[in-house]
């Protein structure tokens, strides 16, 4: 009798439960799944996210990865397991606003054929459920053939006849929508676009074009590269183009000017070189159509900017060979002349160096270079203020910048910002005592040190300032792991290459594909002396000396690690006089001093013996 009684309960749970979940049931829209794979977009189906998985991307860095995720979206009877949220949307993810089993309304989304499958691209998102508990129904995979064997041709009409009635709820912020046609005016918004767009249209204005640049191709001629920033109301991005698109594109797109911009491949920004807020950027190609645009282009700013103040750029960290860029707005406080002088590859350059001064009243040593500084002295005065775009900036005397190619230079004035900063100058700024952040560096003796005195008397730790002293060590261990690498065979770039196949190495600084390399070594090795111990790092000439060997030999010997740990350690328990510098990083949360040789020499024990009997007389 018991168990009797238990199965009649059970069918009247199951049978309230059915009740119960039948009217959310029938709020998802049917043949919803069928209906978008159609590439039907104009209705607002309803529907639920059965699953939700993160894909990370292939940035460079954690801190330039942005992640993607991926949906699968049910109506009741099939789902569609390739769904990606726009990454706009990300925070409905990170926030859970958006989870599994919750029913959301898709207020605009596209269908996009990648390969031979399609690909539901959520652009915005009502959430009508947080959390229904349970799958509703036994969706199945989405298939044309199991989509014509359920017998499921419900038109779009009946079938958004078919929802009902849901409380408004407050919507997410809105993500335009992606289609765009031939017949299009306005076109889409710059954060609209993304990889998985195969049609789309923006209206923008170029900001910047530098000069066009040549590189080596893989056949061994010779190869046009151009860069355009583009920006419109809601954004901005990076632009590139090669050879003929070149030519077709680089006289037409003058800067300024705001042109409809269609066709292109859409792909992850390369953050090495590009410093753009976008996380995309653009290659034209045969297809890409740039029209000019005649009507009101007002509203479109000349530049989008993401100013800095002077203070948090001298807390800036520096690694080698990665120099930051930042926007920043400034006062013209004075300059010098045009300098005339020849770099290391003996091309004639000329500069001219600007002191420029924030709204705190902090001063920062400005280099303009080629025309820029030769134009600079009639086209601005002392006091005009100068909104500056991806200027570069370097702990070259402490903290300075540099204008480059890539940087754009406007009247900062047309800002309300910069208004405000003039008139702050013209009232009391003019008059107002000034602190210098950029330095420039005593030329007088460098301090000799020991060994514990970096722990001890905190030297490399003061905030964005860089410590040289010398010191007479022995070596005590040499690193052989990644002390040799492959780099760019250029007399101008020690970039490291990728290897891209049998003879087949790539620079992704000269965009170029190279049949040959050279040699390049990092030394990481370990000195002492009698009250401490200490890791520096030597770049390729000082290694070199500590070594007793040059790169090309140690190249060589690549391929036989016991030959090439023997070599070096042949550099163990010598005694230098090293020059260093010292300075502060952060690597894993935790604050660390790098130490860095820039000149080793052998002891010279007659000098040696000289600064000893000098010290001991200290302490008579």
């Amino acid at each position: 009798g018991a168990k009797v009684w238990f199965q009649r309960q059970r069918h009247l749970c199951i049978y309230y439960l059915h009740d119960l979940l039948e009217p959310f049931a029938m709020s998802l829209t049917p043949n919803a799944i069928q209906t978008i794979m159609e590439e039907d977009t104009s209705f607002q189906p309803t529907v639920q996210v059965v699953s939700i998985k993160r894909i990370g991307s292939s940035a460079d860095s954690d801190k330039e990865r942005k992640d993607r995720y991926r949906l699968t979206l049910s109506d009741g009877s099939f789902k569609q397991n390739s769904a990606m949220l726009a990454t706009q949307l990300n925070h409905l993810i990170q926030e859970e606003q958006v989870v599994t089993n919750g029913i959301v309304r898709l207020d605009k989304f596209m269908c996009n054929t990648v390969g031979e499958r399609k690909i539901i691209i959520v652009l915005q998102v009502t959430v009508i459920e947080k959390d229904f508990g349970e799958v509703i129904g036994t969706p199945r995979t989405y298939t044309a053939d199991a989509a014509a064997a359920s017998g499921a041709s419900a038109s779009k009409s009946s079938a958004v006849q078919q929802v009902p009635q849901v409380p408004q709820v407050p919507r997410v912020a809105p993500v335009p929508s992606m289609k765009a046609s031939s017949g299009m005016k306005v076109g889409m918004p710059i954060t609209s676009l993304h990889p998985y767009l195969q049609q789309w249209t923006i209206r923008a204005r170029v900001a910047n074009k530098p000069p066009i640049r040549t590189y080596n191709n893989r056949s061994g001629g010779e190869g046009k590269i151009m860069n355009v920033d583009l920006v419109d109301e809601d954004g901005e991005i990076r632009a590139t183009a090669f050879n003929e698109t070149v030519e077709r594109l680089y006289d037409l797109m003058e800067v300024g000017q705001v042109y409809l911009v269609r066709g292109g491949t859409i792909k992850p920004a390369n953050k090495r070189f590009n410093n753009l807020s976008n996380d995309y950027e653009i290659t034209f190609g045969r297809d890409t159509m740039v029209t000019p645009v005649e009507a009101d282009t007002s509203a479109i700013p000349e530049q989008k900017f993401s100013f800095k103040s002077f203070d948090d750029l001298a807390k800036t960290p520096f690694f080698k060979d990665s120099y930051p860029t930042a926007d920043v707005l400034a006062i013209v406080k004075a300059f010098g002349q045009a300098e005339e002088l020849k770099s290391k590859k003996g091309q004639d350059l000329i500069k001219r160096n600007v002191t420029l001064m924030d709204g705190q009243a902090k001063t920062l040593n400005c280099t303009f270079w080629g025309a820029d500084a030769e134009a600079f002295e009639k086209s601005h005065r002392v006091g005009d203020v100068l909104a500056i775009k991806n200027c570069r900036v370097s702990d070259f005397n402490g903290c300075s910048l540099s204008v480059g190619q890539q940087s754009s230079v406007v009247d900062g004035t047309t800002l309300e910002d910069g208004r405000s900063l003039k008139a702050w100058y013209d009232t009391e700024g003019m008059n107002a005592s000034v602190e210098a952040l950029s330095v420039p560096r005593s030329r007088g003796p460098v301090p000799r040190i020991l060994i514990s005195q970096i722990k001890d008397d905190g030297i490399g730790m003061q905030e964005g300032k860089t410590d040289v002293f010398e010191c007479v060590a022995s070596v005590s261990f040499v690193k052989k792991e990644n002390a040799l690498y492959k780099a760019c065979p250029t007399d101008s770039c020690n970039k490291k290459l990728l290897v891209e196949g049998p003879g087949q190495y790539r620079c992704e600084k000269c965009v170029q594909t190279f049949p040959n390399f050279k040699w390049r070594l990092i030394g990481s090795c370990s000195i002492n002396d009698h009250t401490g111990q200490t890791w520096i790092t030597t770049f390729q000439d000082q290694a070199e000396t500590l070594l007793g060997a040059k790169v090309d030999e140690l190249g060589a010997l690549a391929d036989d690690e016991d030959a090439l740990g023997k070599r070096m350690s042949t550099a163990s328990f010598q005694t230098w006089k090293f020059r260093c510098r010292a300075k502060a990083d952060t690597y894993q949360d935790e604050r660390r001093v790098r130490v860095t040789a820039s000149d080793i020499r052998p002891l010279n024990f007659v000098e040696e013996s000289a600064y000893l009997i000098e010290q001991i007389k200290l302490y008579q």
